[in-house]
């Protein structure tokens, strides 16, 4: 089945160069925009969590300072939530560089044709291959209709993710 795939998604990809790259680069862009909103708004929320952690902080210290709590209290929600501020500056500096590597996708299909290019006449899957086109594949369960079992398999290429070569009518 992946050699079968890979065959045909390289046939269509040479013979039909520029429509291959429209397809990838649209969804790509997609992607980028999806994957990107989301990032935006976890960093969002916890940036304005980190605000929020802020004014708490300054209030407990205030609390304290007014007798309000004892000191051994004190240290225990300081701690805590300068703990939950750290957590959150390390997330937000993962967030921060998932957002630039968001970005950085947009030679997806140049770098997928470069590949192909060199495995035009491919005869077999070696474990070469498999590394270098396939992220990851997706077997899903049997589904039986009458007497018909069908299962399908998704193939997630490197560089461009899942790829359905359309139908051609040549």
């Amino acid at each position: 089945v992946i050699l079968i795939e890979l065959q045909k998604i390289i046939s269509f990809a040479q013979r039909y160069e520029p429509e291959f790259v429209k397809i990838v680069m649209d969804d790509t862009l997609r992607r980028i925009e999806q994957e990107g909103a989301k990032l935006r708004r976890d960093y969002q929320t916890l940036s304005n969590r980190n605000k929020e952690l802020d004014s708490l902080f300054e209030c407990l210290y205030e609390d304290n300072v007014n007798g309000k709590i004892n000191d051994e209290r004190f240290d225990k929600l300081s701690t805590k939530y300068e703990q939950e501020q750290a957590e959150n500056s390390v997330r937000l500096g993962q967030l921060e560089k998932e957002l630039d590597e968001s970005f950085t996708h947009d030679q997806a299909s140049q770098s997928f044709l470069d590949m192909i290019r060199d495995l035009a006449d491919i005869q077999e899957v070696t474990a070469e291959v498999l590394n270098r086109f396939i992220h990851h594949i997706v077997i899903h369960h049997a589904e039986q209709t009458g007497k018909e079992k069908t299962q399908r398999i998704d193939i997630y290429y490197n560089c461009i993710g899942k790829f359905i070569v359309p139908d051609s009518n040549d």
